[in-house]
Parts: C-alpha cells; sequence; structure tokens
C-alpha cells in the first residue's frame, strides 16, 4: 500500500515538472529578441536532466538515472565556471552531491526517489541565489532585458526547488516571489526599476533562499 502512495507521488511530480518545462518550449518566435539569449544552453541543461533522472527512476532505470544526474553535474560545474568564488564554491559542492549520487543511484545504493528530490532542491536553490546576483549586476550593467530574464530564471528554479520536496509556499513565501517575478517582468519590457526596489526584493529573496536552506538541511 505504501509502495503504491509513493508511486502515485512519483506520477504526481513528475505531471507538475512537465507542466513546469512546458513553458520553456514555446517557439523561439514568441519571444523578445533582446530576452531569447539571455539564459544559456548549459544553464538550462541541470533542470531537464533533473526531470529525466527522475523518470528514469520511477521506470526502474537506475543506470539511465544515474547518467542525466550526472550530465546535470557536468551543467553545474560548467556554470561555475563563470561564477565568483563564493557562487562557484557553492556551486561545485551541489556539483560534487550530484556525483556522489550518481554513483550510489547505478549501484542501487540509493533507491527512494526522496533521495532525488533532496540534491535536486539544493541544487536548484544554489543556482537561484547565484543568479539572484547575476540580476543585480546585469542591471548595474545596463542590460535591464537581461537582468529581468536571469531573475525570473532564479524564481522558476527556487519554486521547483521547493515543489520537489512536496511542499507549497505560504502566504509569505509567495508574496516575495510574486513580487520578485513583477520586477523581472518590468525589466524585461524595459521599464524603469528603481535601484533600491531592486536591492530590497533580492534581499527578500535571500532571506527565503536561507531560510529553505536550514528548513531542508539533510545533505
Amino acid at each position: 500500500m505504501k509502495t503504491n502512495l509513493n508511486i502515485l507521488k512519483m506520477a504526481a511530480l513528475c505531471a507538475m515538472v512537465t507542466g513546469c518545462y512546458s513553458k520553456h518550449e514555446k517557439p523561439v518566435t514568441s519571444t523578445p529578441p533582446m530576452v531569447s539569449s539571455e539564459v544559456t544552453i548549459s544553464e538550462m541543461e541541470p533542470d531537464d536532466q533533473f526531470y529525466k533522472a527522475i523518470k528514469a527512476m520511477i521506470k526502474g532505470e537506475n543506470v539511465q538515472s544515474a547518467g542525466y544526474i550526472r550530465e546535470a553535474a557536468k551543467s553545474m560545474r560548467s556554470i561555475a565556471s563563470s561564477a565568483t568564488l563564493n557562487h562557484k564554491t557553492r556551486i561545485e559542492k551541489a556539483a560534487e552531491g550530484l556525483e556522489t549520487l550518481a554513483n550510489n543511484v547505478a549501484t542501487t545504493k540509493v533507491k527512494d526517489i526522496a533521495n532525488l528530490y533532496t540534491y535536486f532542491g539544493n541544487a536548484g536553490r544554489t543556482l537561484g541565489e547565484y543568479r539572484l546576483d547575476v540580476t543585480e549586476k546585469e542591471y548595474f550593467n545596463h542590460t535591464e532585458a537581461k537582468s529581468g530574464a536571469t531573475l525570473k530564471r532564479a524564481i522558476d528554479q527556487l519554486e521547483k526547488s521547493i515543489s520537489t520536496r512536496h511542499r507549497t509556499l505560504n502566504p509569505e513565501e509567495r508574496a516575495t516571489l510574486n513580487e520578485a517575478r513583477e520586477i523581472a517582468v518590468r525589466l524585461q519590457k524595459g521599464d524603469k526599476v528603481d535601484e533600491d526596489d531592486l536591492k530590497d526584493t533580492l534581499q527578500k529573496v535571500q532571506a527565503e533562499i536561507e531560510k529553505w536552506d536550514r528548513e531542508f538541511k539533510t545533505i
């Protein structure tokens, strides 16, 4: 009975993740030219590989799942190569965790899919925090559209990192991410965003990330 319940939970999560990814599969023509290149292919790969790893694990295809996890780790390291020292260290640590997870999945030392959610959630929050920093830098470089696209990507990443733990955002958390998303949209449109408003919003999101790290500190 417990096994059936776990399978239902897995299927529900996959359906939810599929819905999230469908947003990124719209034709390129629907995206404004300035925004289309804002998020690089390597930055998109971790999410895609996480999703594939979960699907493979549900099917009992441990070796394939491990392969996708290793690819996600490679993508994380690729992103780390252009990050500042503090973020670089965190991203590489998350990548190391994924590599260890991949080995354990391949050898069936890890059989519970909940372990994947734990590591993927940690990686998601790590990338989300890094992209907050990139958002601010792009803003001060006067590339507002790129700043907005990066911020939106960070918010999407953080929402997924929470959903992997079968947890919904509370009203305060939802309000913080909605506020950040509104600013991201304004930046993408080229609307003026006050520097203090941006910094205040990024600080609020950062505070939520730190809170989630404490809440989910299991690795």
